[in-house]
């Protein structure tokens, strides 16, 4: 992984804070992985706080420019990043493995994984991310009153962390380089195919409003495509869905 700077802490209360200090304030932008072995406030989505145990739990932060990504379709890093967690889990034999819009990872109905990117406009043709990953590698005990699982108690099998963060590094580099030659198209297809919530209605937040339907794809703008239980199907800016049950 000589493409990026890998800076390996004991200990850190968020390594999204810590890359974020060093690329906006230090200046320092060169694609930079910070991973912890542990992070006591790491951040999820909606100011959540991630859960992580020591040599259980693989929790990094990368920095990456998206020279390709036009700023207005920021939703594909969202895309790729997904796709990659999962196709590191799978490369890991941990199968069964979907997308619970719009920051989890789901194995067997359990999250084993959360995504938090934060994206930085550099110029009208770049996007600098940085892109937060918690992974629950080796728990073997189920989590008390959590909904959570790891790649341990799904294989069996148990994992360097550095062998998981180096297989995700690569996987990001893949559909990053898919995404270039083959465009988005190609990526929402998996993408589409990989959603929690296609083949039962769910319980949805839309715009504020409690709701219920069932997820389809996203389209080429980035909007959410759900199908009402009228079967009407209507799109939903991305940010504006969010599956409670």
């Amino acid at each position: 992984m000589s493409q990026y700077q890998i800076i390996k802490l004991r200990a850190i209360e968020s390594t999204n804070e810590y890359l974020k200090k060093r690329i906006l304030i230090q200046g320092k932008k060169t694609e930079h992985v910070v991973w912890a072995l542990d992070q006591t406030q790491g951040k999820a989505q909606s100011n959540k706080t991630w859960l992580s145990s020591v040599g259980n739990s693989l929790t990094f932060s990368l920095y990456k420019e998206f020279d390709k990504v036009n700023p207005s379709n920021h939703y594909i890093i969202n895309v790729l990043v997904s796709l990659a967690t999962i196709k590191t889990l799978n490369e890991f034999g941990v199968n069964n493995v979907l997308i619970k819009w719009s920051n989890d990872i789901m194995a067997d109905n359990r999250k084993i994984a959360g995504l938090l990117i934060e994206n930085f406009i550099q110029s009208k043709t770049m996007i600098g991310s940085i892109i937060g990953i918690g992974i629950n590698v080796n728990h073997r005990q189920p989590y008390d009153n959590l909904d959570m699982t790891s790649m341990h108690m799904v294989s069996g099998q148990s994992f360097e962390l550095r062998d998981v963060l180096e297989e995700f590094l690569k996987c990001v580099n893949r559909y990053y380089f898919e995404y270039q030659i083959k465009g988005i198209e190609t990526l929402l297809e998996k993408y589409a195919g990989l959603l929690w919530g296609k083949e039962h209605t769910k319980k949805l937040i839309i715009g504020g409003k409690p709701m219920k339907g069932k997820l389809i794809k996203l389209n080429s703008d980035g909007n959410l495509l759900i199908e009402l239980p009228n079967n009407q199907i209507l799109a939903y800016h991305h940010s504006k869905v969010k599956i409670t049950y």
